[in-house]
Order: structure tokens, then sequence, then C-alpha cells
């Protein structure tokens, strides 16, 4: 692709997928945590990070985050002023509320930073090696299912025009 006039590598091209992080990652992994009963959409964050205290941050509770209802700012550009990970997360973990909790719906990409930090404490992996195996690869059994019921439906077709059995039918229909 071309940005700005100039080729774009993808190979050493850094894109920013953090808005579609938080609906395909973020918060489908929250939820299968909710699920497990190992997040709480009430309980205050700061259950889950404890770095995320003082200033108010104590009345911030999971449901705030994933509504953008915590009175966290939109965000700054940590890729270039924190340099790495603790540094960034130190930021976020600072950053004062501009209005109370529940207040008012302000965007916001720290919110969903503290939240992805809480699927961290509560799964023990970050939520790209969760969503992979607990919400993608549910979605990826999902589609085998819904394959292998159009295959269902076909099969006393195939069965009366082949002379097979229904298992037979079902294990070639596999093997493709």
């Amino acid at each position: 692709g071309v940005v700005a006039g100039g080729r774009v590598d993808p190979s050493t091209t850094l894109f920013d997928l953090a808005s579609l992080t938080k609906v395909v990652g973020t918060t489908p992994s929250v939820m299968a945590l909710v699920d497990d009963r190992r997040i709480g959409l009430e309980a205050p964050v700061q259950r889950y990070v404890s770095q995320f205290r003082g200033g108010g941050r104590g009345d911030v509770t999971v449901w705030n985050l994933l509504t953008h209802t915590s009175g966290l700012p939109a965000g700054a550009d940590l890729y270039h002023e924190a340099g790495n990970r603790e540094k960034a997360l130190g930021r976020v973990y600072r950053t004062d509320l501009e209005v109370e909790p529940g207040k008012r719906v302000l965007y916001s990409d720290f919110g969903m930073i503290v939240m992805a930090e809480a699927v961290r404490s509560r799964a023990g992996e970050g939520v790209d090696t969760f969503a992979a195996r607990r919400v993608f690869a549910y979605a990826e059994a999902l589609r085998h299912l819904e394959r292998a019921l159009e295959l269902w439906d076909r099969v006393p077709d195939a069965a009366e025009r082949t002379g097979m059995t229904r298992p037979q039918v079902l294990r070639a229909a596999a093997a493709v």
C-alpha cells in the first residue's frame, strides 16, 4: 500500500489496531471471564489491577471501562511518550480521571488498556493469547459445527444416491 505518498512495507510497518482489538479481542475476552465468574462487571477494577488506585479510581468498575464511562481521558501517544510497556502502563495508571465514574461517556483508549490488564491478571495470559485460545478457537469450532450441520442435511440424499450408509457418507465428507 501507499501512505503519505510513500510505499508501505507491511513487514516493517507498525499498524495501530487498537480500536479493532477492543471490539474483537478485549471485550469478548472480558465477557468470557465474566461467564467463568473470574471477572465481575460491577466489581471495582482495582480488584483485578492493583496498580489502578487513588484519585477516584477505586470507584471505577469493569462496566465503566467497557462502556467508556470510567472518567479516564481518551489517551495519549504512549508509543512515542513511554518507550516500553511498563512505562506506558505507569503513565496510564497515573492519569487523572477527568470526570467522576459513570457521569459521562468519554471514549478512552486508556480504559481499554486497563481492561486488557485485568484480563491478563485474571486469565494469567495476555489478551492476544487468551482470545486466540478461548474466543477465536470457539468461533472456529462453531464454523466447523455449522459445516457439519450443513453436511448432515445432505446425508440422506447422498446415502440414497451412492448406496452408502449415513455413517459412510459422513466419514467420506469429513475426509474432504
